[in-house]
């Protein structure tokens, strides 16, 4: 499910291959692209790891019984059973081994379970569509085939993004003629996501890694900083490169993906910064934990409470582990600082703004991207002034190669070849103008061809 390797490509070609050959010479109709867009999307999960297609089968089996039971009668019970069911699957390969550990008893689990591909992305789009029709914003209950389709849809299974029903039951997310401009789209899409992640996070991503294989105890605080940064770098331009590509691909089948990044590093606080970065897993949260929760209050110290919560939990479905818990903490605690302040004093100056927003999202990738010693440790040389003070330019970490390539991160917010429009939907063209974007678009990947990095592989896969 790579989708930057050689056998996923051959993959995807003979998909559209297929694809046009009966739209055009056998006048496929849209139940009947459903239908091919369904066997293609089993059949590429099932070539990763047959095994795996039975948790996704279970995922909409239950979704669908349990849909309709809702829909005949709004029980909260129902609906708590249901999302466990549906959960069950995520709860057992994820966090096994996390809570067996925290209770001390890791060995009686001491097994490695593969973690189903996508299982996080696609059990939220499902218990997403089981709150819905529940609240009866899904008054109508999608066929078995249209929510198989939903939940197993091959563009976002991967890695996102999280997908809600209105995607199969409204004409705005579907376009009648996958015609030129459509396509162009697509196009602009797929290569710009994947210009972004051969060339930035591949190759910020070897440099990261060679300067922790170097080790982190002997690391300078400059060294650290950029390694910090450089990883800060690699997982916006894997995970929004991921994204793009997955948009543009449902662009060349027909289909409008919710945008999913809008330049997250031009957030001056970390609210906008929130608003821009995984674009669907906030909007999920807001809707699935945050309001249930009260988090609309006005009760400064309940509502408080909630962003915490809701950020500890988004820790901890990033990934089983404390270091996980502690970078959604933080998150949280930025966002009760950032409300606390906006309500006592006046904005500060925009730049001073940006760079605490910067920094401060950096800092907390630090607990995303290393175990709890290792953080602290890195943690303990960004703060420390003697480390400051030993950085030398020959050593043998790398520092301006992954200044280099952050550049680069820095020109792709600047020049902004898409657009968000207020429907979180993305919109190309808006920005820049067609040669522009395409001559942007053609540089960048002849250097991702020319230039690209050492593969590694998406993070997003391992959640």
């Amino acid at each position: 499910m790579d989708f930057t390797s050689n056998f996923f490509i051959i993959l995807i070609i003979i998909f559209y291959l297929v694809l046009a050959f009966l739209k055009r010479i056998c006048n496929l109709s849209e139940k009947g692209v459903d239908s091919w867009v369904l066997m293609a999307s089993f059949s590429i999960y099932t070539l990763w790891y047959p095994p795996a297609t039975i948790i996704l089968l279970y995922v909409i089996g239950v979704a669908y019984i349990f849909a309709g039971m809702l829909l005949k009668k709004k029980h909260t019970g129902l609906l708590w059973l249901a999302v466990l069911l549906t959960l069950v699957p995520l709860l057992y390969f994820k966090y096994t081994g996390f809570f067996a550990s925290l209770w001390g008893s890791e060995g009686v689990y001491n097994i490695a379970l593969l973690l189903p591909l996508g299982i996080s992305f696609y059990v939220f789009t499902a218990v997403g569509y089981l709150v819905g029709v529940y609240r009866e914003q899904e008054n109508k209950h999608l066929s078995l085939k249209k929510l198989s389709l939903l939940i197993s849809f091959w563009p976002h299974l991967a890695a996102g993004p999280i997908l809600r029903a209105s995607l199969f039951k409204s004409n705005k997310h579907r376009f009648a003629i996958v015609d030129g401009p459509v396509i162009m789209m697509g196009i602009v899409m797929v290569i710009g996501g994947a210009a972004k992640k051969l060339l930035i996070a591949d190759n910020l991503g070897s440099y990261v890694n060679q300067n922790v294989s170097i080790g982190l105890q002997e690391m300078d605080a400059i060294t650290a900083l950029l390694t910090v940064f450089g990883f800060g770098g690699q997982i916006y331009a894997d995970f929004s490169g991921y994204s793009e590509m997955a948009i543009g691909f449902a662009l060349l089948i027909g289909f409008r993906l919710p945008a999913n990044f809008n330049y997250p590093y031009s957030a001056f606080n970390i609210t906008e910064f929130w608003r821009r970065w995984h674009i669907s897993l906030s909007t999920w949260f807001r809707d699935f934990v945050y309001i249930p929760l009260g988090g609309r209050t006005q009760n400064l110290i309940k509502g408080s409470l909630v962003v915490l919560v809701v950020f500890l939990i988004s820790g901890l479905w990033h990934g089983a582990a404390v270091s996980f818990v502690i970078w959604g903490g933080l998150h949280g605690l930025y966002l009760i600082v950032s409300r606390l302040y906006a309500l006592k004093f006046n904005p500060i100056n925009k730049t001073l703004s940006w760079l605490i927003t910067f920094f401060a999202v950096n800092w907390a990738w630090v607990f995303f991207r290393f175990n709890y010693q290792e953080a602290t440790l890195l943690t303990h040389k960004l703060f420390n002034i003697n480390d400051w003070l030993r950085f030398q330019l020959d050593s043998a970490y790398y520092t301006l190669p992954i200044v280099g390539f952050l550049i680069l991160v820095f020109i792709d917010h600047k020049f902004k070849y898409y657009s968000v429009n207020g429907a979180g939907q993305l919109e190309v063209f808006k920005k820049r103008s067609k040669n522009k974007t395409y001559l942007y678009l053609s540089f960048m990947f002849v250097l991702a061809v020319f230039f690209h990095g050492e593969p590694v592989p998406f993070i997003y896969f391992e959640f």
